[in-house]
Order: structure tokens, then sequence, then C-alpha cells
């Protein structure tokens, strides 16, 4: 039967769907690809988005066109769209594949053609007749020559106005949930392998040196005879690793709250949590303000903030009672340091912070450094060193 359009259009949206399903951005990739197989259609390309902290948007570039899906996990819907080309490539042989492969509970449908052949008149110059596209038959040398399949799969996390995107190789080492927050390691292009909880970036194997540093060294050298440090957060062991580069250091103690963070750091991150081990480190599970809180008075020579939004402590804002409970509990000679934000995305809150600081330890013993963190959305970070004296 002669061709009616040029292009068969399906639009569906899928309900009742795993919310897990449709928040993993590899998956969703894998089963779209494999629709696009299911209905005979042959595979170019693959882009894919992962949103902070839910959400995917895809696109399969099909020799005959394009499949396309974004997910409202949260709802357990999916919306497709599905454009084909000629009549090799069934667009409802994909579609009955995603039901299945994304466990949803129905769907809804509708197809358009487009391109109404009556409503077309073909070029004479074009040697290809638009309204029978035999180019999209293969000659044997092209099937044998077929190039492979290039795949791009992206983490986006999206911070405020500003998102930055990183580009994956679409496994999942981990992906799960702790009693407190979701967590995931991908291995990216750019960063190695790349510890994300709830959305947000924490650790990659590339820049992570640079937050740890710089957390530690500006304070020993101020003064090289610390001996007792506290680390509130910091569970992937990155800190306490630069803490125990210093002979002086006699006791650490880790305040994580959550243990699945220092278990996989220690599985996925080894050279970052190298330290967590050993004998001079007391890693304690539990919220990190309420041990500072029991603490003795003048008790700790180093107490080291890290963790940019915090469940260690009972806000993530800095406090004039957290920064007057963190001054109480430092020995005469001791500093602390405490990261404030970035300084393009969150200015007014950075003066915020570092106001209430230096109004609490005086404005003369508090000094600010500004990093450089390529992982992080703008790449720029402030700490603030607090000396009690």
């Amino acid at each position: 039967m002669e061709n009616q359009s040029l292009g068969r259009y399906v639009l569906a949206e899928i309900y009742g769907c795993s919310e897990k399903l449709l928040n993993q951005v590899a998956f969703l990739e894998k089963v779209m690809v494999e629709s696009a197989q299911k209905a005979n259609a042959t595979v170019l390309n693959s882009t894919f988005h992962h949103f902070a902290p839910i959400g995917v948007s895809g696109v399969v570039v099909i020799q005959e066109s394009h499949l396309a899906i974004h997910t409202w996990p949260e709802y357990g819907f999916a919306s497709v769209d599905i454009f084909t080309c000629g009549e090799t490539v069934n667009p409802w042989d994909a579609l009955e594949y995603l039901k299945t492969a994304l466990k949803a509970s129905h769907i809804s449908a509708i197809e358009m053609k487009r391109g109404q052949t009556q409503m077309l008149e073909a070029n004479s110059s074009t040697k290809i007749n638009p309204i029978q596209p035999t180019y999209f038959s293969e000659s044997e040398t092209i099937k044998k020559h077929r190039r492979k399949i290039t795949r791009e799969l992206w983490f986006t996390e999206r911070a405020g106005e500003i998102a930055l995107s990183v580009k994956h190789e679409g496994n999942l080492l981990f992906d799960g949930e702790s009693e407190f927050q979701k967590i995931q390691v991908l291995e990216t292009k750019t960063f190695g392998r790349m510890l994300v909880l709830d959305g947000v970036i924490a650790v990659t194997d590339a820049d992570e040196h640079i937050l740890h540093e710089n957390l530690v060294i500006p304070a020993f050298e101020q003064n090289l005879t610390f001996k007792t440090a506290l680390v509130i957060g910091g569970g992937d062991g990155g800190t306490v690793r630069e803490l125990l580069n210093f002979s002086s250091v006699e006791k650490i103690l880790l305040a994580e709250i959550d243990p699945k963070v220092v278990e996989i750091s220690k599985q996925f991150f080894p050279k970052v949590s190298v330290g967590l081990s050993d004998s001079k480190v007391d890693v304690k599970y539990e919220n990190g303000y309420g041990l500072l809180n029991n603490l003795q008075l003048d008790s700790i020579d180093l107490i080291i903030l890290d963790s940019i939004d915090s469940t260690q402590i009972e806000k993530s804002e800095m406090t004039c009672a957290l920064a007057e409970l963190i001054q109480k509990k430092l020995a005469p000679n001791g500093i602390a340091t405490i990261p404030l934000g970035s300084v393009w995305m969150e200015k007014d809150e950075v003066a915020t912070r570092k106001a209430i600081l230096e109004e609490v330890f005086g404005e003369s013993n508090v000094k600010t450094k500004e990093i450089h963190l390529p992982s992080f959305p703008t790449g720029s970070w402030m700490l603030a060193y607090c000396q009690k004296q």
C-alpha cells in the first residue's frame, strides 16, 4: 500500500512505573536503545542526562529518526515520543517493550501521521523520492561497516540557578540509599570516580585533594604542634588522610553520621579513605553537633567542618550558637576550619557567615581563602580559618 505520510509519530504517557527505575539514567538509556532495536530501528547514538535530585531526560537517535523520554520518578510517570520514518520500523513495538521494562501499570498513547503525502510536492532536483524513502535500505557493505553506537550519559547537579553536568561511563558502581541519604558512585570521563550524596557531588578522584589539603594544611602553617583534631563530616576520609601527614597529631575524632559513607569510601575510594583504619583515628557514627557539645572545654587543637550541605550538625547555616560552641571547645591556641560556600553563587550568605565568625572569634582572628574546585558548581569555594586567640 502506498505510504500516506513520511513518518509515524507516537506520543505516549506511561503511568505507574517503578520510581527507582525512572531515576536510573544508565538503565533508561539501555532500555530506550533496546526498545528502538525491538522496533527494528538502526540506533546511531544516545544522549541522556540525570538531574539532581531526580529525573532523567534522554534521546536515542536512530537512522529512521529518534526516540525521546523524560521522567518524573516522584509520580511514577514518563513521557515518551517515538518518531519513525518509512515503514520498516513499528513505533508500537518500541512502546510495548518500554511498558514492560518500566513495570508500568498502563499507558495512554496516540499516533499521528507526519508529513501527509497529499500535502507534499517533491523537489524535482532531488534524486530521492521523499514519499518512498529508499535511502533507509542498507547495502551489505554498509551493514558490514556500520559504525558503533555512540553513547553520552550525563549527571547534572542543580544548584540554585546554576547547573553542572558531568559525562560518565554509563554504569553506576553503586546506587543505593542509607538511613540518611541517597548515595551513588559514578565512573566519569573527566573526574574519575565520583561520590554523589543526595544529588550533590561530594568527592571526585581528580580534585578531592584540593579541598582536603586546604581544610588541613593552612591551619598547620600557623601551628605545627597540634595534637588533637575533630573532623565533623568527612566520612570519605580525605581530611583524616591529610591530618595523618603531620607527625604531631596523636588523636583524630571523626564524627560521621552515616556509616554507609565510610563503607562506600573504603570500597570505591581507597586512596581517599586510606587513613580511616589508622589507630590514631576514632570514628564516631553520630551527629557532629552532639559530639562537639559533649566535649570538654578547651580540649581540641583543630576543629574541621568537612561537610558542604551538612547532615552532621543541626543546621547547615553558620549560627552564632554554633560558632560560639566551636570557639569554646578549641584549645587556647586552636584553629577551626569552616567552609563558607561559593563566593559566586552564595555571595550574600558567605558574607553573613563570615560576619558571624568575626563576631565570635574577633575580626583579626578570621582569615579566608578562596580555592578552585572544578567539580563544584561555579568551581569556586571559600574557606575560613578561625583562631581562638
